[in-house]
C-alpha cells in the first residue's frame, strides 16, 4: 500500500517534480474470504483473489483512512483515486466463475442469469466499499477535491463475442456502468473510468480508421458525459494501448472486443 515509508517517499518524489499520481485502491477483505485460486495451465491470464461479494466495507473504510490520512501527513495530493480495475471481466474479478458461460453478459443478464446474479452481488457491495471511499475522501484535509473515479471497466461491447474460447466471461461496458448507476453511482463518483484496446489491423488504410472511431464513440465513449450535463458523468481512460507487433509490447489477451 501506498502509505508504507517506500510508497510515501516515492509519491513525495514525484510531487518535487510536479508530478501528482493517480492511485489505484483495492476493496479490504477478511482473513477468512473465499478466493477463487489462480489456475494457470487452464487460465494463465485469470488471476486469482477474493469476490467482490466479499469485500468488506468497514475493513476497507480503515485502510483508506490510513492511506488518506499518510498522504496529509506528507503534503501530499494525487491526481485521481480509482477503485479497483476491470471489474466487469474475469481476469481482475473473481466474483466470476471459471470456466464462465462464454459470453459476455448484459444488464438483462445481471437480473436473471445465474451467472449475472452472482456478479451483480459483488457490484452492489463494490458500490458500498466505494461509499466508504468517498466518505474518507470527504474529510480529507489536502485530497477532499482529488477526483474520485470508479474502476476502470473492459470496453466489452452488447452482444459482441468473447475474444476467445476459452469462457473467460465480462459483462458489458454499458451494462456494467448502467447497474453500478442504479446502485448509486452517479452519487459517488467524480468520472467513470475507461479502458481502450483499439484493434491495430490494417495501419493507414483509412476504412480500418473509421471503424475504429466508429467502435471508440459506439462502445468505449458511449455512456461518458461533460462534466455537468446530467445523464453521466465524464470518463477518465485510464488504461490504453495498441498491438504493436513489431516490438511486441502488447500483453497478451489484451485485444478485447475485436
Amino acid at each position: 500500500m501506498l502509505f508504507r515509508s517506500k510508497g510515501i517517499d516515492f509519491a513525495r518524489r514525484a510531487a518535487a517534480q510536479g508530478i501528482k499520481l493517480q492511485l489505484i485502491l483495492g476493496p479490504q477483505y477478511q482473513p477468512n474470504a473465499p478466493t477463487r485460486p489462480y489456475r494457470p495451465s487452464e487460465f494463465p491470464s485469470m488471476w486469482s483473489g477474493h469476490p467482490l461479494s466479499s469485500a468488506d466495507p468497514e475493513l476497507s473504510h480503515l485502510s483508506f483512512q490510513k492511506l488518506l490520512d499518510a498522504l496529509d501527513a506528507n503534503g501530499i495530493v494525487l491526481a485521481g483515486l480509482e477503485l479497483g480495475n476491470e471489474i466487469n471481466w474475469a481476469a481482475f474479478n473473481p466474483e466470476f466463475p471459471l470456466p464462465g458461460e462464454g459470453k459476455i453478459l448484459s444488464l438483462s443478464d445481471l437480473s436473471h442469469d445465474p451467472e449475472g446474479k452472482r456478479i451483480a452481488d459483488g457490484f452492489r457491495q463494490y458500490v458500498k466499499v466505494l461509499a466508504a471511499l468517498k466518505e474518507v475522501r470527504d474529510h480529507s484535509r489536502l485530497n477532499r477535491n482529488t477526483p474520485l473515479i470508479s474502476a476502470g471497466l473492459v470496453g466489452a461491447a452488447d452482444g459482441a463475442k468473447l475474444y476467445n474460447n476459452k469462457r473467460e466471461d465480462m459483462v458489458s461496458l454499458s451494462a456494467t456502468i448502467a447497474f453500478l448507476r442504479a446502485n448509486g453511482l452517479d452519487s459517488l463518483v467524480d468520472a467513470y473510468g475507461i479502458h481502450t484496446y483499439p484493434s491495430s489491423g490494417q495501419p493507414g488504410n483509412p476504412v480500418a480508421a473509421a471503424n475504429r472511431t466508429a467502435r471508440f464513440t459506439r462502445v468505449d465513449i458511449a455512456e461518458c458525459r461533460a462534466a455537468g450535463n446530467s445523464g453521466g458523468t465524464a470518463c477518465w481512460i485510464t488504461e490504453w494501448g495498441f498491438d504493436d507487433r513489431d516490438l511486441h509490447s502488447h500483453r497478451p489477451g489484451r485485444q478485447h472486443g475485436k
